[in-house]
């Protein structure tokens, strides 16, 4: 079984294989790091996809989305296995993945935000709903300032290799 991290759904044709020996065997875990890579990829729109963010600062605790695609985490919010978080980060090297409690442990709470080259980007990531072969998740990238996309992929799994394949509800861009 192989993992297809790519986005048809963006229009990219940039894709990126990982095998399941180098992946935890779960589910969630395939469907969250094909979907951390189609967001902060080919999806992250910046044209073709092609730019990586040297430094991925991860949210630790899964997002509850709402009703326009933002993701929102509290102390309650469920804590991302280690298992999916080993995925995330063999899905999205080269960039180094930190885990961080929250965006604001990166970007602070003042009026002046720093830019995501002085502190990397911010992935938030919803848990996933699996049902057979598809799933959907919830994702939401921060990049600097007012930079930042989001909102609900679907993803199939075909011939074992989960893609995303469209998105669903709200999206946002800035």
């Amino acid at each position: 079984m192989v993992l297809v991290l790519s986005c048809a759904a963006c229009g990219s044709n940039s894709s990126s294989v990982l095998g399941t020996s180098d992946v935890a065997a779960g589910e969630d875990a395939a469907v969250v790091a094909a979907a951390a890579v189609a967001r902060m990829g080919p999806c992250n729109g910046f044209g073709s996809g092609g730019y990586r963010f040297e430094l991925i600062n991860v949210v630790r605790y899964y997002g509850t989305p709402d009703r326009n695609g933002f993701l929102h985490t509290t102390s309650a919010s469920a804590v991302i296995d280690a298992d999916v978080r080993a995925a995330v980060e063999q899905a999205l090297a080269p960039s180094r993945v930190v885990w961080v409690d929250d965006a604001s442990a990166v970007i602070g709470n003042g009026p002046v935000l720093p830019t995501s080259r002085e502190v990397g980007a911010v992935l938030t990531i919803a848990a996933p709903d699996i049902d057979g072969s598809s799933a959907r998740i919830t994702t939401g990238m921060w990049c600097g300032g007012t930079c930042g996309t989001g909102g609900r992929f679907v993803l199939r799994k075909t011939d074992g290799a989960w893609s995303v394949t469209g998105t669903e509800g709200a999206s946002w861009i800035s």
